[in-house]
């Protein structure tokens, strides 16, 4: 997913829950910060996010968590 893809898309989706939830695991940044960058809206989105997601858009945020794992260790 490109940084356009991002800005375009919903406010909350699987791919923008699990990128946030993994940048506020490795990085000390705020959810306001992490909103702000990923177009969330609200700051608090950025927390929630895997918590209003339906069950196909939690697998879709598992599978996008994975992917980022997968990066992580690649570039480690």
């Amino acid at each position: 997913m490109t940084a356009a893809e991002l800005v375009l898309g919903p406010k909350v989706t699987a791919e923008k829950a699990a990128l946030a939830q993994w940048v506020r695991e490795f990085t000390t940044v705020s959810l306001r910060w992490v909103s702000a960058r990923l177009e969330m809206g609200h700051y608090t989105n950025a927390g929630r996010g895997p918590r209003k997601m339906s069950a196909g858009d939690v697998r879709k945020a598992r599978k996008a968590r994975s992917k980022l794992e997968t990066l992580a260790v690649k570039y480690d």
